[in-house]
């Protein structure tokens, strides 16, 4: 049976390393972001991407995308935005679950903003400081902070937002630190949920 945990966090939370550790630990993981980066390389993606943004496409047959230009047309108009959301979304979580298996842990960026934790059984969430997660962008992205602030609004407020039953994770410290806490937060959870029983 398969039982999926989320794991989710603000842009430069620190998920690309959870996710990695988890891996390490033997556990299946899924990236959402990876799917929606094959994805875009899938000519009907591709085409379905022309008709919502034909600036950003160059081709008839071998159509070519350039994601820089959808990004600067969604992060500064929110119904744009939504209109991706919904072309992007159902594809990716489709292809995510199919590669599910046993207990994985399913990196799901925009979880609560599409209202999609009700799909799983179990949440991690990684919170960091404003500061640390705008630096940790702007080094890993080569974008400016004005970038990385723009696409945090169309984000949820991590620091006030309530998150219901779902294990917190603060990544306040040093990657080591951050493995320490998820690996604690992980035995916990699973046990108090008996979600490995039920897995396997």
């Amino acid at each position: 049976m398969v039982k999926l945990i989320a794991v989710t966090g603000g842009i430069g939370s620190g998920k690309t390393v959870v996710m990695g550790y988890l891996k390490e630990c033997g556990y299946t993981v899924v990236s959402c972001d990876d799917i929606n980066k094959e994805l875009y390389n899938k000519f009907w993606v591709k085409r379905g991407l022309k008709k919502l943004f034909p600036a950003a496409a160059k081709g008839l047959i071998n159509i070519t995308i350039d994601k820089s230009v959808i990004a600067n047309e969604v992060f500064s108009d929110r119904e744009k935005l939504k209109k991706l959301n919904s072309f992007m979304h159902p594809k990716i979580l489709k292809e995510a679950s199919r590669r599910a298996h046993g207990l994985t842990f399913m990196e799901v960026p925009l979880l609560y903003e599409c209202n999609l934790q009700k799909q799983f059984d179990g949440v991690i969430v990684i919170k960091r400081s404003v500061k640390d997660r705008i630096e940790s962008v702007k080094n890993r992205s080569n974008l400016t902070e004005e970038q990385v602030i723009m696409r945090m609004r169309n984000q949820i407020n991590y620091d006030t937002f309530d998150f219901g039953d779902a294990v917190i994770i603060n990544n306040d410290g040093d990657e080591k630190e951050l493995k320490g806490k998820l690996l604690v937060s992980v035995r916990e959870m699973l046990n108090s949920r008996k979600i490995i029983t039920d897995a396997e």
